[in-house]
């Protein structure tokens, strides 16, 4: 049924404020505290893999890929939608917001088709996971990246906060999670705090670190939209 009532058509590049962010501000910001190099990311409700296919183009570009440690971790409830995502064939549609240069450089074109390279399906690893029933954090965490976009929207308040409470207790210190721009977290200010970008918001851990369960805890979906 989930299979069924899921959007699970998306396409490369949505929400280019956040990417763009992501590539000029957050992947620097992370890098700089991390002499080793290594990024993990994760892509939570990857569905059919754009999103996690436009996060490998973003840190190719960023970051290189010969000498470059960053990995990502896709993953979905839908087993349909994962394993079309695992072949990395995307349609004209897709990838219609991919810039000529990106599309030359990052894909093999086979009529309306469009695989993504082998060097970037080599960095994402994809899972079966439900974010609600999910109790211990991935085994890559912790993550210095989480995209959280367009999840929340499906789940009613009291799914939404253990969802959010799993995420942010994945998270490394100085983690980064986005959610969707049409998305909001309100009240959650001991777990995860707002950051304004500029052209989008972000959310990372309030000094006090995660915590799991308490009281107060309140997220907003669709209301006062945090728009990026």
């Amino acid at each position: 049924l989930l299979g069924h009532i899921t959007i699970n058509e998306s396409y490369l590049f949505r929400g280019q404020q956040q990417m763009a962010t992501l590539a000029g501000t957050v992947i620097p910001r992370l890098m700089a505290e991390r002499p080793s190099g290594r990024l993990r990311v994760w892509s939570a409700g990857c569905a059919r893999g754009e999103e996690a296919a436009t996060l490998a183009i973003v840190l190719a570009e960023a970051l290189g890929l010969e000498n470059s440690r960053w990995q990502i971790l896709a993953t979905d409830l839908d087993e349909d939608s994962l394993a079309e995502a695992r072949k990395g064939v995307f349609g004209a549609r897709a990838v219609a917001r991919v810039t000529p240069e990106l599309l030359k450089r990052y894909f093999t074109r086979a009529g309306n088709r469009f695989e993504l390279a082998s060097e970037l399906k080599e960095r994402i690893g994809y899972r079966t996971l439900n974010l609600v029933t999910q109790s211990v954090p991935p085994p890559e965490a912790p993550f210095d990246l989480v995209l959280l976009r367009n999840v929340l929207i499906y789940f009613r308040p009291a799914a939404q906060r253990r969802v959010v409470e799993t995420v942010a207790n994945t998270l490394a210190p100085d983690g980064v999670v986005f959610v969707g721009p049409s998305e909001s977290i309100w009240q959650l200010r001991s777990v995860l705090q707002p950051e304004d970008l500029g052209s989008c918001f972000c959310y990372r851990l309030g000094s006090r670190g995660p915590r799991t369960g308490g009281p107060g805890l309140e997220i907003g979906v669709g209301r006062g939209v945090v728009q990026a």
